[in-house]
């Protein structure tokens, strides 16, 4: 086979896309993040010392002040539970026993925030990990696998607990031979929402009986947020899953209260991930972000209703604090202070200080700043810290002091490492796209293309431009890391940019020339713009998850103009093909009213699903499969 000149342009612009893709997965996708490591009984710390310099560290006897201070663990996870379930009476009517426990301060509802994209598979991770998943775990959510990162599974493992997982088989796929009992369940047939909870129910009758030999007993139901993705939030089928999950709660609760061990146990019920208001997740409204953490001691006062916010990653240095377990190493989450309740002031404020040191070396690893005012405080909680331990009276106030600055250096400390693992390499992002947009634009007049041979000069010149412009911006992107590898990867880069800029012997001279036919046979002026748009709007989170509201307007001003350019050629057949188009557009875009912005209004969708109306929608689908048949015999649709 021999080679020809439109052959080799041909596969040099297939390798520069498949080129610029890989570019634009790097740097939307954050690989870079995979903490290895694994936290270890001796990372609990044995000594405190304010700095260096002294002599005389103080000694901390870690088996008095960090143990176990719960006799069994039960975590309820319910899939896709919204915080307002359990605050509005709307919803909480249903749920009559759990909003007891709350209004009589026998429990705590924490609102609880998790991070984008919310769905099961990250939001397990964050669960255990204390990490904050990012958009390359929505990619692989289909196909789960094993959670390489340090957990609060693995450490409770590591300690010979016995920890027995019922519910969304997601569960076993991350932590595989974890769990000494075990029944997982599928969470694809979401129209089943009574079979795949009953699953899960069964098993109390054996878990929850005074001879009974597990420490964490993790639950996971799954028939709520299957509810949510067929009928939303309002379902008529709603509230019996609601007071089904209030029933749970209450067996587990009378469980726990006839125990005779002389720790209490503690029951943590939370979300996932929450749902829109018209049903369905993965987004950031809300609806979707905001979860309920419930948590119920055995005979303990906890506080009802808590104002504050905390992050879903928060659970787990807190949950390892009660079990007496190391945190894992790779946890981004700070301690809830009403779940250290059955500790003593001692312990709380060694759980706080063992907290900081695991954040604070997290913090040091992704290259954070020492002068930042959180960090003095850090400082501070230290030296305060080891004056209060030298005290020989003990000061109340003085401690409650201490643990409000290592509040304030863990809340600094976790935001700077989160906002580090969920950053994008916008530079690369933007380099992609430019070298998408240069071939796509090549494609356009492909046999006009002349590729030629480049001048060094030229890419040295580029070269240095490239370390100016990362100097001067101290941009922290890859192509800013000036190590061999990274070099080559922006000598590539910036050799394909003047290939192709030295390619373009067309564009302006071609636009120019452009006739009025043109613009009436190839609509370019529309076409051009329109795509060009839809690329900006990418950059935005909230437009990806909004994008076919672009797209709805893109194809309207399409239509228009094809009724237009119809209507002045006297096609008034056509036109009206055109016109019938726009209408039906219209009414299917009511019926199908999705997205965030859209959440809330009453559209002809909702209006056709009402029980009362269902023989309307019957009539509409059968009215639709004849009219579709009847156009396609008049050649409108093909």
């Amino acid at each position: 086979m021999r080679l020809t000149k439109q052959s080799v342009t041909l596969l040099y612009l297939s390798s520069c896309t498949i080129f610029a893709n890989l570019l634009f997965l790097y740097g939307f996708f954050s690989f870079g993040y995979n903490d290895s490591r694994t936290s270890m009984p001796n990372d609990i710390p044995s000594t405190i010392r304010p700095n260096q310099n002294d002599s005389e560290p103080w000694r901390f006897d870690t088996r008095r002040l960090y143990h176990k201070s719960v006799n069994k663990v039960v975590l309820m996870v319910i899939d896709g539970i919204r915080y307002d379930f359990f605050t509005e009476s709307e919803y909480n009517v249903n749920m009559p026993f759990t909003t007891d426990l709350i209004k009589q301060n026998r429990s705590c509802l924490f609102r609880t925030r998790v991070n984008a994209p919310t769905v099961t598979m990250p939001r397990i991770k964050a669960l255990t990990t204390g990490t904050v998943p990012n958009f390359i775990d929505l990619v692989l959510n289909l196909d789960s696998s094993a959670v390489q990162q340090d957990s609060i599974i693995y450490q409770a493992r590591a300690a010979n607990k016995q920890v027995i997982f019922y519910g969304d088989e997601t569960w076993l796929k991350l932590f595989p031979n974890s769990f000494v009992r075990h029944d997982g369940t599928t969470s694809f047939y979401i129209s089943d929402y009574t079979e795949v909870d009953n699953n899960v129910t069964r098993h109390l009758e054996n878990e929850l009986k005074p001879t009974a030999d597990w420490d964490i007993m993790i639950l996971h139901y799954l028939g709520l947020d299957h509810i949510g993705h067929t009928g939303g939030p309002r379902s008529k089928l709603m509230p019996n899953k609601l007071s089904e999950m209030d029933n749970i709660i209450r067996r587990i609760v009378n469980y726990m209260d006839s125990e005779k061990s002389e720790l209490p146990s503690v029951l943590i019920v939370c979300g996932d991930h929450g749902m829109r208001d018209n049903g369905g997740h993965g987004g950031s409204s809300t609806g979707e972000v905001v979860v309920p953490l419930f948590v119920y001691f055995k005979n303990k006062k906890c506080g009802g209703y808590i104002k504050e916010e905390i992050m879903q990653t928060d659970f787990v240095p807190s949950i390892s604090v009660i079990m007496g377990l190391p945190i894992p190493s790779s946890s981004t989450g700070k301690l809830i202070n009403k779940i250290l309740q059955n500790l003593n002031i001692n312990e709380i404020l060694f759980a706080y200080h063992y907290n900081s040191q695991q954040m604070y070396t997290n913090y040091i690893s992704k290259k954070g700043l020492l002068n930042k005012a959180f960090m003095k405080d850090y400082d501070n909680a230290i030296l305060y810290y080891y004056d209060w331990l030298k005290r020989e009276t003990i000061s109340i106030n003085q401690a409650h002091s201490v643990i409000s600055l290592y509040e304030s250096a863990l809340s600094g400390m976790s935001n700077y490492i989160i906002g580090s693992i969920a950053k994008f390499d916008v530079f690369l992002i933007i380099v992609s796209i430019v070298l998408s947009i240069q071939v796509w634009l090549l494609l356009v007049d492909f046999d006009a293309v002349n590729i030629q041979f480049i001048k060094v000069s030229r890419l040295v010149y580029l070269m240095l431009i490239r370390w100016a412009v990362c100097v001067w911006l101290q941009c922290d992107s890859v192509l800013c890391e000036f190590t061999a590898t990274f070099n080559l990867l922006a000598s590539v880069i910036i050799t394909m940019f003047i290939i192709n800029l030295g390619s373009f012997g067309w564009p302006i001279s071609s636009l120019i020339r452009l006739e009025i036919s043109d613009f009436n046979n190839n609509n370019l002026f529309y076409v051009l713009p329109g795509s060009f748009i839809h690329v900006l709007s990418l950059f935005s989170s909230s437009y990806i998850e909004e994008e076919h509201q672009l797209l709805y307007h893109l194809w309207a001003g399409f239509s228009a103009l094809q009724v237009y350019k119809t209507f002045i050629l006297h096609s008034y057949t056509t036109t009206a093909k055109w016109i019938l188009s726009m209408i039906l557009h219209r009414i299917c875009k009511n019926l199908n009213t999705i997205g965030n912005q859209s959440s809330g209004v009453y559209s002809l969708g909702d209006w056709f699903r009402e029980s009362q109306n269902q023989i309307y929608l019957t009539i509409l689908m059968v009215v639709g499969l004849k009219l579709k048949k009847l156009l396609y015999h008049m050649d409108i649709i093909y």
